[in-house]
């Protein structure tokens, strides 16, 4: 198999990879989501089942660059904190305009660190994932991009 052919198989792997991971976040997320609300799910939930959807496309093709990011070397841990920060303060700024929340005062303040917070725990535990998967896989990853 020459370059070309071993550089279309690491695309295959990143995106089966990406896809299994935003799958069971996806899952998780909904599960997670669902335990949470009241025993009659509210009529706003689908609207979370959207957002997290949405969420986790991004997520896709996101994971797809940063793992060849990763087999390349290059340093992604900053960016991907960043990221996840700046996705954490839109989907907190989002859910709020969505649901008509009114962010004057100290509950907006929370509401914006919590969600920001959560997002980069969020963003370390994918980038920790990603890396392990990495570091387990190198052998039986071959890449030959330059």
């Amino acid at each position: 198999m020459g370059p070309i052919g071993q550089a279309e198989s690491l695309k295959r792997k990143a995106a089966f990879v990406a896809g299994a991971e935003s799958v069971v976040c996806f899952l998780g997320w909904v599960v997670v989501f669902a335990l949470g609300a009241d025993r009659s799910v509210p009529p706003g939930f689908w609207k979370l089942v959207v957002l997290v959807g949405v969420l986790m496309v991004a997520q896709f093709l996101y994971v797809r660059r940063l793992l060849a990011d990763i087999l390349l070397a290059q340093p992604t841990f900053r960016r991907n904190e960043v990221m996840f920060a700046v996705a954490g303060v839109s989907l907190a700024v989002l859910t709020g305009w969505w649901w008509h929340t009114d962010f004057t005062g100290m509950a907006g303040v929370i509401w914006l660190v919590v969600v920001t917070g959560v997002g980069l725990v969020c963003g370390t535990v994918l980038w920790t994932v990603n890396r392990t998967f990495i570091r387990i896989f190198r052998g039986h990853i071959r890449i030959n991009v330059h």
